[in-house]
């Protein structure tokens, strides 16, 4: 088995593959996910992985910016660009309900929805 060179990477993007957020569109989301990254040339600074469920099953579908520690909610493939776009950039998404938890100094807080 052979070892990725991980000494590039700037992100690694956690894709939940929960029974929910897959009834919710996880895996076509994880490919587009890799599809866009592999056009952009990005492959080398950001890891996608598939995980068993993150346990946010309201929040479907989800996905965890490690090292950065932003978790994205309500996510689908057709998302993608704007995603990367936040994550490279670290800005937030322009739709702030759109992140449920960023980690700071005393852990991961609960981002609260605007209405």
């Amino acid at each position: 088995m052979s070892s990725r060179n991980i000494e590039q990477l700037n992100h690694h993007l956690l894709v939940c593959q929960g029974k929910n957020c897959r009834k919710a569109g996880a895996k076509s989301l994880y490919k587009a996910l890799n599809k866009e990254l592999d056009s952009r040339g990005l492959k080398k600074q950001v890891q996608t992985t598939k995980t068993k469920c993150l346990e946010q099953c309201k929040d479907k579908c989800v996905v965890i910016d490690y090292p950065e520690g932003t978790w994205y909610r309500k996510r689908s493939a057709d998302d993608t660009e704007e995603m990367i776009d936040a994550i490279l950039e670290k800005h937030p998404p322009e739709d702030p309900s759109l992140v449920s938890h960023v980690l700071n100094d005393d852990g991961f807080k609960k981002k609260k929805k605007k209405r």
